[in-house]
């Protein structure tokens, strides 16, 4: 005998039918909930760090006195290259290099330092110098990205002022380097966990005036020189555990 000769048959039939109907209803609620709060998570968590990115600011420190002899230059190159390690992030040659290029994290190149194309040397003023060192703000007074600025900013004027005359001196190097992007993930990380792709701090607590000895006491700690192997490392371990993208080389 056919099922459908039976009434009782057609019901369960119907009530199957009815029941899978409701499940699917709510599976596709539940799913257009979710999106909607992910998209909803998205616009937030660009527009907060959108308009931290592109916030100004503005400092009044009295100008320095960057001197010009060959010993203060000397001094100079010895806080760039022992202590502040300032190749690790921008190359050898200080004229550039990537620090990180990740699809989620983002792309991150350091700043030729030098007077060749492409380089701040060529324009940079003092003040520039040190609002750039002392503070992580650009010349228009927005924060430039992964600056170790919280170790550079208790360096005495003398110290910076000779910091200051040794980078004129470097050699100039042609490299023009692409533009900087902030990924999704960075932007995450840098509001749940203060992630420092924003250096820059409005108010400090603690006078300036560290001597290098203090400054290489940081250095050693890791605040300053290891900042983009710990943000490599950090970012090769999120994207195989999270995402199954490349490693970073």
């Amino acid at each position: 005998m056919r099922a459908h000769g039976f009434p009782i048959f057609n019901h369960l039939r119907d009530l199957r039918s009815h029941l899978i109907k409701r499940v699917m209803k709510w599976v596709g609620i539940v799913l257009a909930s979710l999106a909607g709060i992910l998209a909803l998570a998205t616009i937030v968590v660009y527009a907060i760090s959108a308009r931290r990115i592109s916030k100004t600011y503005s400092f009044d420190d009295p100008p320095l006195n960057v001197p010009t002899d060959a010993a203060s230059i000397v001094k100079g190159q010895h806080f760039v290259q022992a202590i502040g390690k300032c190749a690790n992030c921008h190359g050898d040659n200080l004229a550039g290099k990537v620090v990180f290029n990740d699809k989620i994290m983002g792309r991150l190149y350091s700043a030729n330092l030098t007077r060749g194309k492409g380089g701040i040397g060529s324009s940079f003023t003092d003040r520039d110098y040190v609002r750039a060192i002392r503070h992580g703000v650009s010349t228009d007074g927005r924060p430039l990205l992964f600056m170790p600025t919280d170790a550079f900013y208790y360096m005495n004027d003398e110290d910076l002022a000779n910091t200051i005359a040794y980078l004129k001196t470097i050699p100039a190097v042609d490299a023009v380097l692409p533009a900087k992007r902030v990924g999704p993930l960075a932007r995450v990380l840098y509001l749940s966990t203060g992630f420092p792709w924003f250096p820059q701090r409005e108010s400090r607590t603690r006078g300036r005036g560290l001597p290098l000895s203090r400054l290489g006491a940081l250095a050693s700690t890791g605040i300053i020189s290891r900042r983009p192997v710990v943000a490599k490392a950090a970012i090769s371990r999120i994207s195989r555990e999270v995402f199954p993208l490349p490693r970073i080389s």
